[in-house]
């Protein structure tokens, strides 16, 4: 009964995770006899004693999470690459889904750097214009290309193999429903990056051109100004 109460949580929490290590493992009846093991290593016991309680609503996704960490992919896993990047990117969505609800629309949150960021389509970008990250957005890094991992998996090609190759993933909470998650190119990774440090449009386009990013013949301002209207669509940095 445990064994379809985990299955169940799994493939509803994350279950890309799930197909890696059942792909990693070979079998994942193998990997939760070793979730079992761990938690109860650990302490981890069912809320008033109510299994189901606990794999449908209680603190099982971020337990899970932790023992893939700490104890699979140390001690079991072939593919640490692929296995280290799924149980990220899962844990980002964990996180993202955990943050307070942000209002649809137009809205005003305080910057770091202390200005307010106006999430208003309408408004036009200047070379004065301060891009920054939207409010309830977050970048984290993996250490590998997570949509060839997602290719492999429904493949079902190895995993071990992967190249070390770090992406970057913006994640956001949605208006509505589980927090949203999207794997950047190398030039919006490189434009937040510079929306992180403050830059105004003008600075940021100073950067492309010291930098010499370009693409098939666009001069860095334009491909600029571009890659942040694209960014502002997918709501991702807004104008401070």
């Amino acid at each position: 009964k445990e064994l379809r109460d985990f299955l169940l949580s799994s493939q509803r929490a994350f279950r890309r995770l799930l197909l890696g290590l059942h792909q990693d493992s070979g079998n994942i009846i193998d990997v939760f006899a070793q979730w079992r093991e761990w938690r109860a290593k650990n302490g981890i016991d069912f809320t008033d004693g109510n299994r189901t309680s606990y794999y449908g609503q209680g603190g099982f996704p971020a337990d899970f999470l932790k023992f893939v960490r700490l104890h699979y992919i140390p001690a079991a896993t072939k593919a640490p690459l692929a296995m280290t990047a799924l149980v990220e990117y899962e844990a980002a969505l964990l996180s993202g889904d955990q943050r307070p609800h942000e209002p649809a629309g137009a809205s005003r949150d305080q910057a770091p750097s202390g200005d307010r960021i106006i999430a208003n389509d309408d408004e036009a970008i200047t070379p004065d214009s301060r891009p920054q990250l939207f409010p309830g957005v977050n970048v984290i890094g993996l250490p590998a290309d997570y949509q060839e991992i997602v290719r492999r998996l429904k493949q079902r090609s190895p995993l071990y193999d992967l190249p070390s190759q770090p992406v970057k993933i913006a994640v956001r909470k949605a208006p509505s429903g589980p927090a949203e998650a999207r794997q950047l190119s190398p030039l919006s990774a490189e434009l937040l990056d510079l929306c992180e440090d403050g830059l105004t449009v003008a600075e940021i386009a100073a950067e492309f051109m010291l930098r010499q990013i370009e693409i098939s013949g666009v001069p860095a301002e334009k491909l600029c100004m571009a890659g942040i209207q694209i960014l502002r669509q997918q709501r991702l940095i807004a104008l401070a």
